[in-house]
């Protein structure tokens, strides 16, 4: 398990590269070949299932702010 799982770092650098390919920055096969460079492990299958949805947007995309420490009231 250990050889295939991604770690945290893997796994947002693959979220910014889909949120870059579905903004149009990069072409999604672009995308895909950067990932699968960085994580040499990834099987083209598990890519294609990463990348399967994704579009790119018709209109510009602005990320949303992820609270990941929400604040002790």
């Amino acid at each position: 398990v250990q050889t295939t799982a991604l770690a945290g770092a893997q796994t947002e650098a693959i979220a910014s590269l889909i949120e870059r390919a579905v903004a149009g920055a990069i072409p999604i096969s672009a995308a895909k070949v950067i990932a699968q460079a960085a994580n040499p492990t990834l099987t083209a299958e598990t890519l294609d299932a990463m990348f399967a949805d994704v579009r790119v947007a018709t209109q510009p995309v602005t990320p949303q702010p992820v609270d990941t420490f929400p604040r002790m009231k």
